[in-house]
């Protein structure tokens, strides 16, 4: 008889992976493909759905087959995707509109008119922070500027229901997707009526909300050969990738916080029952009936650390590795030069080492494509503060790591208000440094541990899909398959540097805002 295996599969932004697991949580085989994300137009930050779909279908049936060729038996598909991503199709899947992305700013204006007509209210009912990536916002900026979609026959879906509507030939969003709208009120698990009034939406023109256990079965024959799976294979709806991450990384008790840092970043806690923040700084989002994810993501990490290795090379890093810097085991975690993603953030992570924690007074806003939480202010800029001529590359690279980790450090600070914060759990690519996990460990304050698993959200899945093929009975069951691989504890007099910095950090935010929206102003004159 065969073994069993299970398939965790993540839609991100810029690149899908699916990962093999057996039941006992081994990673067996895994595949990954990248594609684009186009910028048309100032602030338009859209996808190829074709191109996400033909990667996900093309990582798929090479994970497929690596299974097979291992004697083992595919039980089930189990899907993770990005938020707040939002497109336009028939009732019969034809694309009308490319895929826009969280990372879409382009309905700014709606959402100011949003903010002034819902208010809080609206976040509060349905956990959604006010902020132009909410869909809520991008389908009020379709109203606007593509009224033809807007008749019978089109609806607007997200990637992977999209997807998952291929697979299965049914249109259902799972709750956790529906949370990350700014259309799905918390306390009935429908969509929000006033939500849906103000768009001039009815809930037909969106898909059926349904729990994240939801099993549907692999329709289409023809497309299950393709891929090299059976037709009728289990396909569990799943969630989204940041709660899933919190779930891959262990984050399921009371005091435990997941800290995630890729191309963006996120700081969130797992919660027994909904709640939302009076000041609108925090996300709420389900994962089962009985979890919520709770916390706030963060704009700029692979972004900033990218952008500033361009602009102090000139993208030329010969003098790294001249210098020897893929042997630079402090920087690096002594895994080389593509340690944790990418050589831009090798190079940086490695001049950032050269220099103690506090980058001699200097210190970065990393805000280069605005602000979500705590903030959730597009017009946010990046600033370098506190500039002498003592101050050298290493000391702007040392300060804009640094600034990375204040930012996910606001929302810490935020959730600390309502859950006490005692342990870590670090996930994404930045997670593989060890100047990193010191840097995270120290701001915070507290130890930190990070998973044996790399790709947490699509172990998440896979443990979600699990629990919903009655492997397990609980999601603490199912988590403690989870398995970790480093830890860090606090050093003293580095924390205690960072504890005098960081009220600095967030008081140069406070006084620049106002400037950081009249800068906006002028530029669009």
């Amino acid at each position: 008889m065969k073994e069993h295996a299970i398939l965790g599969i993540d839609i991100g932004t810029t690149s899908v992976k699916v990962v093999a697991f057996d039941f006992g949580g081994k990673t067996l085989a895994q595949a990954s493909t990248s594609y684009d994300l186009f910028h048309p137009r100032p602030g338009f930050s859209e996808q190829d759905p074709m191109s996400i779909r033909q990667a996900t279908f093309s990582c798929i049936k090479t994970v497929a087959a690596s299974v097979q060729a291992l004697q083992l038996q595919i039980e089930a598909l189990s899907f993770s995707a990005v938020m707040h991503s939002v497109m336009a199709v028939t009732d019969d899947g034809e694309v009308l509109t490319p895929l826009i992305t969280w990372a879409d700013n382009r309905s700014a204006p709606e959402m100011d008119r949003i903010r002034a007509d819902l208010g809080l209210a609206v976040y509060k009912r349905t956990g959604t922070p006010l902020h132009p990536m909410s869909p809520l916002a991008k389908i009020a900026w379709l109203k606007t500027h593509r009224a033809d979609l807007f008749r019978p026959g089109v609806r607007f879906v997200s990637i992977k229901e999209w997807i998952v509507y291929v697979l299965c030939g049914i249109w259902r969003v799972d709750h956790s997707t529906a949370s990350a709208t700014g259309m799905f009120n918390l306390a009935s698990l429908a969509f929000d009526q006033e939500a849906l009034q103000y768009n001039g939406l009815s809930a037909d023109q969106l898909s059926e909300p349904v729990d994240t256990l939801t099993m549907m079965p692999l329709h289409d024959s023809d497309l299950a050969r393709a891929l090299g799976l059976t037709v009728n294979l289990p396909v569990v709806i799943g969630a989204t990738d940041g709660v899933l991450a919190n779930l891959g990384t262990g984050v399921i008790a009371a005091g435990q916080v997941a800290v995630t840092m890729g191309t963006s970043g996120a700081v969130r806690i797992t919660a027994s029952e909904p709640w939302t923040d009076d000041l609108g700084r925090t996300f709420c989002y389900a994962l089962t009936k009985d979890y919520w994810v709770i916390g706030g993501a963060v704009n700029n990490g692979g972004i900033a650390t990218r952008w500033l290795t361009e602009m102090l090379t000139g993208n030329d890093k010969s003098a790294f590795a001249a210098a020897g810097a893929r042997a630079d085991s402090a920087a690096l975690g002594g895994r080389g030069d593509h340690a944790f993603g990418e050589a831009d953030e090798s190079w940086l992570f490695h001049m950032a080492s050269k220099v103690p924690a506090g980058a001699g007074g200097l210190l970065f806003l990393p805000y280069l494509t605005g602000e979500r939480a705590p903030y959730f202010h597009e017009h946010a800029r990046g600033v370098f503060f506190g500039f002498g001529v003592e101050h050298t590359r290493e000391h702007m690279a040392r300060a804009a790591v640094e600034g990375i980790v204040y930012a996910l450090y606001n929302v810490g600070v935020v959730i600390s208000e309502r859950h006490a914060v005692q342990s870590l759990h670090v996930s994404g690519g930045f997670a593989r440094s060890k100047l990193w996990r010191s840097l995270v460990c120290n701001i915070f304050g507290v130890p930190l541990q990070v998973p044996s698993v790399d790709e947490v959200s699509c172990f998440g899945a896979a443990l979600l899909g699990l629990h919903a093929l009655g492997e397990f009975s609980s999601l603490q069951d199912a988590a403690k398959l989870i398995v970790m691989r480093d830890g860090e504890q606090p050093n003293g007099d580095d924390a205690k540097t960072y504890q005098k910095y960081y009220p600095l950090f967030a008081s140069v935010y406070e006084n620049l805002k106002d400037s950081f929206d009249v800068l906006a102003r002028m530029r669009d004159l």
